[in-house]
């Protein structure tokens, strides 16, 4: 049943990719992308909505399950805070230190330090129940910090896409499997049909995408690994944040061959 509702995503995300492509440009939403070009966006509305719809599908269909109900709650809640800047973040700030030097310093509060504070309570609580409370904390931070991952690669064309997947897969092929394929198969068949859009520069997927695919990464990293397992991902998620905090990862990624390779891949001349 697992593939079943994953062709599903699929076919719902094909039938209405060139409707909401439309309704995107009707009403000028578009976003300046790293070359300046005017893109629409954010396509992470379509994303949620289809597969929020499969989730609340399955619920009627088989009964409640609360990895299911994790996982409406994860999409919308991701989702909302990412719109949210999405439609009034100007940029201006960056990192959780900027955020918050413009709330403790100008008395301004800004979107991304709404999304920082939401997403850490939204992260605490999707995080239940772990066994103990350090299961708690290691599940909430690989949460918060996936659903930020996603985030900070997705400056590029296809770089949030490809990590998602990356992720996906390796966990599939290491973990139980069983929010991977309830959770993660769906979202990653809707991601599929989007994927070519991001690749040609004809469409973004907002904090609103990027949210909530790191939102239901963390998800599947929690249900699917081992805590040792879940100690590895957090490490390496750790990592990622430390590097972005010190260095480009634009400028990282072309460095290394590996990553420019995998990068360049599928793309047209561009960088």
């Amino acid at each position: 049943m697992n593939y079943l509702w994953a062709v599903l995503a699929f076919v719902m995300m094909v039938f209405l990719r060139r409707s909401f492509a439309e309704l995107l440009e009707s009403h000028h939403w578009y976003a300046r992308n790293y070359a300046g070009c005017n893109i629409t966006f954010p396509w992470g509305i379509l994303l949620i909505a289809v597969v929020a719809v499969l989730y609340a599908l399955r619920l009627l269909a088989d009964g409640p399950n609360p990895l299911i109900i994790k996982g409406l709650i994860a999409l919308y809640g991701a989702g909302f805070v990412g719109l949210v800047d999405d439609a009034v973040g100007d940029g201006k700030y960056r990192g959780l230190k900027g955020h918050l030097g413009a709330f403790f310093k100008e008395r301004k509060l800004t979107s991304g330090l709404i999304k920082a504070v939401t997403g850490t309570i939204l992260a605490l609580a999707l995080g239940l129940p772990a066994e103990g409370r350090a299961g708690n904390m290691v599940a909430a931070f690989n949460l918060a910090l996936s659903m930020n991952a996603i985030n900070l690669l997705d400056l590029r064309p296809g770089r949030a896409c490809k990590a998602f997947f990356l992720a996906f897969f390796l966990v599939v092929f290491t973990g139980t499997r069983n929010a991977a394929l309830i959770l993660g198969l769906p979202l990653a068949m809707a991601l599929l049909v989007y994927f070519p859009l991001d690749l040609l520069e004809k469409g973004m997927l907002g904090d609103t995408g990027a949210n909530a695919l790191g939102a239901i990464l963390g998800l599947i990293l929690a249900h699917d690994l081992t805590f040792f397992g879940q100690l590895v991902s957090l490490a390496l998620l750790i990592a990622l944040h430390l590097v972005a905090t010190f260095y480009s990862l634009s400028a990282l990624i072309v460095r290394v061959p590996p990553l420019a390779a995998l990068d360049r891949l599928g793309k047209s001349g561009r960088r």
